[in-house]
């Protein structure tokens, strides 16, 4: 009995606390492991959590790098995310946030890519007053740019 009691009570605080130990990779799609494979041949460390019920998240490790890739369940790729260092920015995209943006400081920055947009950068600026989220092509365009919440931050 007190052993069904911890069970429940375990099971319960995990609940509350959020802990899924993600998607084991017998439950992914195989039309999504596929994609997968074929996109990000010889991947390591490759940790799998559901974004939500159309949309699930790839965590791991390419050509010595981390990434972070969002697939659909029926296979299709959606987006990659690279995070990188200020240095590896383009030119054009540091030339363009030290301009626009003179008053911040980077604070991190990715290499994103879609299918949509190709490839662009985000980077997080920071100022007293607050964080913005800027994106950028690779000829320092911004695409957007938005007020990020501490918690995004």
């Amino acid at each position: 009995m007190k052993t069904k009691a911890l069970f429940i009570s375990i099971s319960i605080l995990c609940t509350l606390a959020g802990c899924s130990g993600g998607i084991s990779e017998k439950d992914i799609p195989p039309q999504m492991m596929s994609s997968f494979n074929s996109k990000y041949a010889g991947a390591s460390k490759v940790k799998w959590s559901s974004e939500n019920d159309s949309v699930y998240e790839a965590r791991f490790v390419f050509s010595g790098r981390k990434h972070s890739a969002l697939f659909s369940k029926e296979g299709q790729w959606l987006e990659t995310e690279t995070p990188i260092i200020t240095a590896e920015l383009p030119l054009t995209v540091v030339q363009t946030l030290n301009n626009g943006f003179f008053n911040y400081r980077i604070k991190s920055c990715e290499q994103i890519e879609t299918p949509s947009q190709g490839m662009f950068y985000e980077a997080i600026v920071k100022n007293a007053m607050g964080s913005l989220e800027v994106r950028l092509n690779a000829d320092g365009i911004i695409l957007g740019k938005k007020a990020v919440s501490k918690e995004e931050d």
